[in-house]
């Protein structure tokens, strides 16, 4: 290699340091020369070994460095959309496009571009009247692999990708291209973000958003989202949160909802159903449910939530409220207290696979009549239970797998008048008070037909005779 060469690459690789202490939030002084770059790289902030919390925080944590970088961009008081392209994500052969659709009054201009260290620089621009497209190809994409677009206009309603690709250089209907990260504030968004976005987009900021009625199916199906960020959105008028990240299979984080307005919403049906990967702790007890009447299956499947805080939910509409939190094998920690559960007629399989949930207590619940199968189901860590709120006298049976599984129960408060079979022997390490307060509240049957309460070997074990008389004289069978 010549010096001159030798020179240049130096030269480039002073640029590219330079870019990369920056990129990392790191400071070089004009003037900085190679030998300086040591102190500058002491300016970088150290990176926590500490697991995200928020979903800011995780895009920030995870977006590449070659992506633009939209923490240099102020969305305040702007109608506003960045897109970034994933070029280098396209099916091989398939030639760059930029396809677009923009609901908004008046026209709309599309810019490409990359946000320097000001914000967004403009490289092209391209206008077009509302409801239209703008579709272009080849070298008006530009050259980088992660290519940014903005998009703005007044009162814009719904962005959408149009399925666009070319051939022989011209625009024909085809696959979407890759949008990865959506940057926006949309004040006037009305339709599902889902269908603004397409599938591929890994990260989405989208604030302040307001009038939005309906956010049934809203994310579902996204099966690349990974974090959300919706602060400062205006829910008074949502109706709907039916499936809104069903499915999401990646989404880690959605940061903002827990102070949304929830008054008017009445279906909750498969809200976060099948997040699996959703980690974020929830606390959502500013959440006004007492329109609600449909929760089924609102959490089931989320495998690495650890903790809900939905303490005082009003759900005296709803009826039924089966597989909450099944499948939430990760879960720690829930507050339910307070719930407002008057006309729950089936909890089934509530919490069934809650396997690393340790204590529940819903001791305040009021259920004049219930079906509870296999409700617990699997909850290997459960070792403290209190549902001595609910009341079994209208249970047509409590089948065996009630309490299959929870192998590790030592404390059990009991329910109230139960009138039906029902099993504990899977539980043998019930201590002797659980076991005789079980007894205590054992209906008497004099006069009915008889019922069993299978205790199992061990459980029977701790009882002497005179205990166990306390249920065979109220017409219990002790099993």
């Amino acid at each position: 290699m010549s010096i001159a060469s030798s020179l240049e690459y130096l030269k480039t690789a002073k640029v590219d340091i330079a870019a990369a202490i920056m990129a990392r939030g790191g400071t070089v002084n004009l003037g900085d020369g190679l030998a300086d770059y040591a102190t500058d790289i002491l300016s970088i902030a150290p990176v926590s070994n500490s697991e995200p919390q928020t979903a800011k925080e995780y895009i920030r944590r995870s977006r590449p460095l070659s992506w633009p970088d939209y923490t240099k961009v102020d969305l305040t008081g702007q109608e506003v959309c960045y897109l970034t392209y994933a070029y280098c994500e396209m099916t091989e052969g398939m030639e760059r496009v930029c396809a677009l659709r923009v609901v908004c009054t008046g026209n709309y201009t599309l810019e490409r571009g990359h946000i320097g260290e000001s914000g967004f620089v403009s490289e092209a621009a391209f206008i077009a009247a509302g409801n239209t497209t703008i579709g272009f190809a080849g070298s008006d994409t530009g050259t980088t692999d992660y290519v940014c677009y903005r998009i703005t206009g007044v009162g814009i309603t719904q962005i959408s990708q149009s399925d666009y690709t070319t051939i022989d250089g011209e625009i024909h209907f085809g696959t979407q291209q890759p949008v990865t990260e959506v940057y926006a504030r949309l004040p006037n968004l009305s339709s599902s973000p889902k269908y603004m976005i397409g599938l591929y987009t890994r990260f989405q900021t989208l604030i302040d958003v307001s009038g939005i009625q309906t956010l049934k199916n809203g994310w579902s199906y996204s099966y690349n989202i990974e974090a959300l960020v919706l602060d400062g959105w205006d829910t008074t008028q949502l109706t709907s949160l039916e499936n809104t990240w069903n499915a999401c299979y990646a989404l880690k984080f959605i940061d903002g909802i827990e102070s949304w307005d929830t008054s008017q919403v009445t279906n909750l049906y498969q809200t976060w159903y099948w997040c699996y990967n959703y980690q974020s702790d929830l606390d959502l007890t500013g959440w006004v449910v007492s329109n609600v009447g449909t929760i089924k299956h609102t959490w089931d499947s989320c495998r690495n939530i650890k903790k809900l805080d939905l303490s005082g939910w009003d759900l005296s509409n709803v009826s039924q409220a089966t597989y909450l939190w099944s499948g939430c094998y990760r879960l720690v920690e829930l507050n339910v207290s307070g719930w407002v559960t008057i006309n729950f007629t089936s909890i089934d399989r509530m919490w069934q696979e809650c396997m690393s949930l340790k204590q529940l207590d819903v001791s305040d619940w009021d259920t004049p009549r219930l079906s509870i199968s296999a409700a617990w189901n699997g909850d290997y860590s459960l070792t403290y239970l209190d549902v001595s709120g609910l009341n079994m006298a209208g249970v047509g049976s409590l089948a065996p797998t009630v309490f299959q599984n929870c192998i590790n129960l030592q404390t059990f408060i009991p329910f109230r008048n139960v009138r039906k079979s029902f099993y504990l022997s899977n539980s043998p390490g019930l201590s002797k008070a659980s076991l005789i307060a079980t007894l205590d509240a054992l209906s008497d049957l004099t006069g009915l037909t008889s019922q069993t309460l299978t205790l199992g070997a061990q459980n029977n074990a701790k009882l002497t005779p005179e205990e166990i008389a306390i249920a065979t004289a109220k017409n219990w069978t002790i099993a």
